[in-house]
C-alpha cells in the first residue's frame, strides 16, 4: 500500500481524478446495485440498506431501496422526492437544499471532482485507488468524501461521506451497468 499525505495533488492523484471524471462524463445512464451503511456517532452501530440506483444524465436519478424498507428517492435534477414506505408519505425538496449536494451532483452527472473538491490524500490499494477529498465550499452535511475508484473500470465502487456530527454514510456499488453517450452533450 502506498499513500500520499501531502495537501498538494500528485501526478497520480490528478490522473485518477481526471480518469474518474472522464468516465462519468462519458456515460448517458448507469444502473447499479448498492449497499448503504449509516453509522451514527451516538449508536456506533450500522444501519444497513440495500437496493438499486439508476442515474440518467443530466441530473436524473432514482434510488429504490429493497431492504429493510421499500423507500424510493427520485430526482429530476431540480426537485427530489423521497417516498417513505413505512409512513406512506412523500417529502419534496429542491436539489440545491439536499443534504450532501456535491455527492449528489457528481453521481447524477452535474458535478466535477476537480472543481468541487480538494484532494487531501491518495492511496493505491490493490484493485482500487482511494481518494480522500474535502469540499472546496463548506457543506452542511459533508466534511469529507472518500471515493474508492476501480482501476479497471474507473468507476467509483465505494463512496464514504463523513459529516460534521461524526456520522458516516458508506455506499458500495456493484453490478454496474452503463450506457455510454453516442456523442458528447452540447
Amino acid at each position: 500500500i502506498s499513500a500520499r499525505t501531502d495537501a498538494a495533488v500528485s501526478a497520480e492523484g490528478e490522473r485518477v481524478i481526471t480518469e474518474l471524471q472522464k468516465r462519468y462524463e462519458s456515460i448517458d445512464s448507469l444502473e447499479a446495485a448498492f449497499t448503504q451503511e449509516v453509522v451514527s456517532r451516538h449508536t456506533k452501530s450500522a444501519e444497513k440498506y440495500e437496493g438499486t440506483v439508476y442515474l440518467k444524465k443530466p441530473g436524473k436519478m432514482k434510488w429504490v431501496f429493497a431492504k429493510p424498507t421499500k423507500d424510493v428517492i427520485v430526482s429530476n435534477g431540480k426537485t427530489m422526492w423521497i417516498f417513505q414506505s413505512d409512513l406512506n408519505q412523500v417529502f419534496e425538496t429542491q436539489v440545491g437544499k439536499a443534504a450532501s449536494n456535491l455527492a449528489i451532483d457528481f453521481l447524477s452527472g452535474l458535478g466535477s471532482v476537480k472543481k468541487d473538491f480538494e484532494l487531501t490524500k491518495e492511496e493505491d490499494k490493490g484493485a482500487v485507488f482511494i481518494l480522500k477529498l474535502v469540499p472546496r465550499t463548506p457543506q452542511p452535511n459533508m466534511m469529507r468524501l472518500t471515493i474508492e475508484v476501480d482501476k479497471k473500470s474507473w468507476f467509483a465502487v465505494r463512496a464514504t461521506i463523513e459529516d460534521s456530527f461524526a456520522n458516516t454514510t458508506r455506499l458500495t456499488f456493484r453490478d454496474v451497468c452503463v450506457k455510454y453517450l453516442s456523442s458528447p452533450r452540447p
